[in-house]
């Protein structure tokens, strides 16, 4: 009955096909937001996303490209279905650069330490 008195549709942030799944059996009419960046942050995903970004040439750019187009093509059907053709709104990556790389002080730290033990510039 509160469906035909009322006058604010429900929407819902998802950023997983299994967020959106849930969403839509909990009644969600649409996706407000669904962050690329979280997609981006899973455990799986996160390393590839730095090898990207620290890559130093095309060609190694390409390989961590792929693996993230795959995955996020997966994500992007997998809502797209959940959502069973009800409006879905992405955002595309927000946040800045620095929260997808190692923490630059625990990195200058492992460096100190390598270089503390005798590593070689090679190995590091």
């Amino acid at each position: 009955w509160c469906d035909e008195i009322r006058r604010m549709g429900v929407w819902a942030n998802a950023d997983t096909p299994e967020d959106a799944k849930k969403a839509r059996e909990y009644g969600a009419e649409g996706i407000g937001l669904c962050r690329t960046e979280h997609m981006f942050m899973a455990e799986d995903r996160l390393s590839y996303v730095q090898k990207m970004i620290l890559a130093k040439t095309d060609e190694e750019r390409v390989k961590p490209l792929e693996k993230l187009w795959r995955v996020q093509k997966e994500d992007f059907v997998g809502i797209f279905k959940a959502m069973t053709g009800l409006p879905v709104i992405i955002r595309l990556l927000d946040p800045p650069l620095h929260e997808f790389l190692p923490d630059y002080v625990e990195t200058l730290l492992e460096l100190q330490k390598l270089k503390q033990e005798g590593t070689s510039e090679e190995e590091i």
